[in-house]
């Protein structure tokens, strides 16, 4: 998966090897909606590990 800002494309490493399989889609419209509020929330991806 890769994430994109303002001045680079990065791949998203995870310390294991899988298939995303869901995408949290309210924080790709809006990444500031990370909060350490509402932590359940923050989720980023599904990984379905290998």
């Amino acid at each position: 998966m890769e994430v994109e800002s303002d001045k680079a494309v990065e791949n998203f490493k995870t310390p294991y090897a899988g298939t995303v399989t869901q995408v949290n889609e309210a924080l790709v419209a809006d990444p500031s909606a990370i909060s350490p509020k509402h932590q359940a929330d923050n989720w980023i991806l599904d990984l379905q590990v290998a």
